[in-house]
């Protein structure tokens, strides 16, 4: 098997191979707890079952990716792309472009801030219309004026405007200026939304990358998140002063201040190190990767979350930004030197080789994000989320296809047929997901390992 071959297999099965595992470590724990030989014989048993099943629903997709990956092809979009937004940012006559206009204010996090600017430029794109920011600096205090980190969205203002943004609900394609409402509050919905992603930008990377949708977001957050002179210099006074230059190193993410006990579950620093370990030495192993450190950089709200990684688990060279720590404390983390802070630490962490975090937050998605912009392979492996699967807040439906016929072992099982669409809640981590059969309607646990993600694509203007 070629180089480029296992690359591909490795990165559109990892994850199924990891999900795999989770099952088969659940079933020697049982095997390991129990004291009844009868029942240890019936243990066995299904674990052998899984395995050739795994065996079998995985060798029957192999035949399909035997073709080579290259990366000129994710150098090629991305430069696609990037140049089409930049021709939609910046028209050679703003008075006459075609405007979708999008109110920055959203009341929430630096994530979920740049996240809403991701929506609405993802929209921009998909009508050919120049995105403009309003900036109402009077509606809030959590109001972040980007210019103070990233270069100019747009050589475009409101002051280019020939009318008042008529209202989306009742735009038309002649009309110069709509205005783009939250996306939970968006009516009528369009197709295009995340996570779908244009058919030429799909056809392209398609071969090259397992998330064809995380790749595309990273595309639209890279050309958001464009650095100025002053965060480019505080990035590299960051990375010269931990001394990540030309270093291989993990990361992670561990919130614990508002989130946790709200809209996350708490996740002990056991199960961070464990997600790194491991990571670690499957990296360790891998060509490409004998260098690999053992420096992991911790972005985290509290000192005592780097306190107790330094003194109960001595595997990993510990790395933290003291000063970010600090005003990231919720009392602080408004401020224009918190945010400042903040910013850097993504981009710390989408430089990483592996980043360890939960993607319920989404300051984790978008280093998540950011880290597919930055180099010309498939990066969607190099993550582990301890909670939930990878989504885009505000996304259209999103499903998984069978692609293997599952029958039901349990009241708390779903059966699956081949080509059957599920809709994902969850992944429990220890080799099974749930959802509901869209054909059944049922709704219960199946092998997570037979079923797969499918990517909605819209026509757009590139073609």
């Amino acid at each position: 098997m070629s180089g480029f071959q296992l690359h591909l297999i490795l990165g559109n099965n990892l994850e199924n191979l990891k999900r795999f595992s989770y099952l088969v470590k659940q079933r020697t724990d049982e095997l390991l707890l129990s004291s009844d030989a009868k029942d240890k014989n019936g243990i066995a048993l299904k674990l052998l079952n899984s395995v050739f099943d795994f065996v079998a629903v995985e060798s029957g997709k192999y035949p399909q990716l035997n073709r080579p990956s290259h990366s000129h092809e994710l150098l090629e979009s991305s430069v696609s792309i990037q140049r089409r937004l930049y021709y939609l940012q910046y028209p050679v006559n703003c008075r006459n472009a075609a405007k979708i206009n999008c109110n920055v204010f959203k009341n929430c996090g630096i994530g979920c801030q740049i996240h809403h600017l991701v929506y609405c430029l993802s929209v921009s794109f998909a009508l050919n219309r120049t995105l403009v920011f309003e900036n109402n600096q009077q509606q809030s205090e959590t109001l972040i004026n980007w210019g103070d980190f990233f270069l100019p969205f747009s050589s475009c203002s409101t002051k280019d405007y020939k009318h008042a943004p008529l209202q989306w609900s009742l735009a038309t394609k002649d009309i110069s200026v709509i205005d783009l409402p939250l996306v939970e509050v968006l009516n009528p919905r369009p197709s295009y939304l995340p996570l779908a992603i244009p058919e030429s930008v799909h056809d392209n990377i398609k071969c090259c990358h397992a998330k064809p949708s995380v790749w595309w977001i990273g595309q639209l957050v890279s050309f958001i998140m464009r650095p100025n002179r002053r965060l480019q210099k505080r990035i590299k006074l960051t990375e010269e002063k931990h001394k990540f230059k030309n270093k291989m190193y993990m990361a992670c993410h561990i919130r614990r201040t508002d989130k946790v006990g709200t809209e996350a579950k708490l996740h002990h620093v056991y199960e961070y190190n464990q997600a790194l370990f491991e990571a670690h030495k499957m990296l360790k192993s891998s060509k490409g990767f004998r260098n690999i450190s053992k420096t992991v950089f911790v972005a985290t709200d509290t000192f005592d979350t780097v306190q107790e990684f330094r003194t109960d688990f001595k595997f990993f060279d510990i790395v933290a930004d003291e000063e970010s720590i600090d005003s990231a404390a919720v009392m602080k983390r408004k401020a224009k030197t918190s945010i400042f802070k903040a910013i850097v630490d993504i981009f710390i962490l989408s430089k990483s080789q592996y980043i360890v975090c939960t993607f319920s937050s989404q300051f984790c998605r978008l280093a998540y994000e950011l880290m597919q912009s930055r180099e010309t392979m498939d990066m969607s492996w190099r993550v582990e989320s301890l909670d939930d699967l990878y989504y885009f807040g505000g996304q259209n439906e999103h499903f998984w296809e069978a692609i293997a016929n599952h029958t039901s072992k349990g009241v708390n099982e779903m059966s699956l047929r081949i080509d059957d669409k599920v809709k994902v809640s969850g992944d429990l981590r220890n080799g099974f997901m749930v959802g509901t059969n869209l054909r059944t309607k049922r709704e219960g646990l199946f092998p997570a390992y037979k079923v797969e993600e499918r990517f909605e694509t819209y026509k757009d203007i590139l073609r």
